[in-house]
């Protein structure tokens, strides 16, 4: 179960099956109980396309936030998504530099830092036992909150611990 909120509104993909191939792409398909999908979303490094074939509707683009905002309201990059719907930190470089404490009345650790190539900061909640993130925020230079992601109820798929709720 996935719940988003962003900046301008919540989002959920509740009823949507996600396949995602390992760095390389993201396929997400909108199910309903009976008949055709309500969308089928495909997108790589470089390339989205959406379907909608109740509308018979084609859209493809770069695989950009500001597509992915117009689709579904989530501003962020297809590659991006994938990493929250992994259960991973959404960054492809880790802050290098900040502050790590224990957060003794949340029982979790906390990193917040910053990219140095990058205006936003960024603060990571790990749980203390096995060190799995459980909640990751970034904002913006002037502080206000660009995205946040909460991760839930861990289970082991496949050797891996994944969140089933984010």
């Amino acid at each position: 179960r996935v719940h988003l909120r962003v900046s301008t509104r919540n989002a959920t993909l509740d009823d949507t099956v996600v396949v995602l191939k390992v760095v390389d792409a993201i396929r997400m398909e909108g199910i309903v109980p009976v008949g055709q999908p309500l969308f089928l979303l495909i997108a790589d490094a470089q390339q989205l396309s959406f379907y909608a074939p109740q509308e018979g509707r084609l859209l493809s683009g770069a695989a950009s936030a500001e597509n992915l905002f117009r689709l579904f309201g989530i501003a962020l990059t297809p590659m991006i998504l994938q990493y929250v719907l992994l259960g991973d930190v959404p960054l492809a470089t880790l802050p290098s530099t900040g502050a790590f404490t224990y957060r003794r009345r949340e029982n979790l650790y906390m990193w917040q830092g910053q990219v140095s190539s990058q205006p936003q900061s960024y603060r990571i909640w790990f749980e203390p036992y096995d060190f799995h993130p459980v909640r990751f925020e970034m904002e913006d230079a002037s502080g206000q909150p660009v995205l946040q992601v909460w991760y839930e109820e861990f289970q082991r798929t496949n050797g891996f611990m994944m969140p089933s709720r984010i």
